[in-house]
């Protein structure tokens, strides 16, 4: 009896030792599996931090007041680059073609120059001249494009641009 006693303290001793054991064990694991996430994620970042990234949102302006209220498309183009960028031509990409619709002196709604230098988290809104969207190869136009000095281009899309290319499809077949 004596001997029993002794054999299930030593194993409950056992036991206790193996499951802390085994604690430490599952702690360890899943400090490390987060480490190695955590070492992956911030590589992807820091890799990920040195590109050029633009946002290009071509929409519809309908100016009030002033001489000339006719709606004109814009493209406006949001830095969100941690670093500055210097965009140097705006304008359209057409289907089944390499060819751009560059537009060659966009209006800034700011009155200021072009090509324009973004700082990060800055934008620039290039408005077209009011009869572009009305040309006949409108309807052959995908998305709107800014292209960097450097070469990076970012095309954008929009409900807006979309109803003008379709609007351009009904007039001129």
């Amino acid at each position: 009896m004596k001997g029993d006693a002794m054999n299930e303290g030593i194993l409950a001793i056992i036991v206790a030792e193996f499951t802390t054991t085994m604690g430490i064990a599952i702690a360890g694991l899943i400090l490390g599996i987060t480490g190695t996430v955590l070492s992956i994620v911030n590589t992807w970042r820091l890799f990920d931090r040195d590109k050029v990234k633009l946002r290009v949102r071509p929409t519809l302006v309908k100016p009030i007041g002033g001489q000339d209220v006719r709606p004109r498309v814009s493209i406006d183009v949001l830095n969100l680059s941690v670093f500055s960028v210097t965009v140097d031509e705006v304008g359209f990409l057409y289907h089944d073609s390499t060819d751009r619709g560059m537009i060659f002196q966009p209006i800034m709604l700011d009155g200021g120059t072009f090509p324009r230098r973004l700082k990060p988290r800055t934008s620039l809104s290039a408005m077209c001249n009011p009869s572009m969207h009305l040309d006949e190869r409108f309807a052959y136009v995908y998305c709107a494009y800014a292209e960097t000095d450097c070469g990076v281009r970012a095309e954008g899309t929009s409900a807006a641009l979309r109803q003008l290319i379709a609007q351009a499809k009904r007039q001129h077949g």
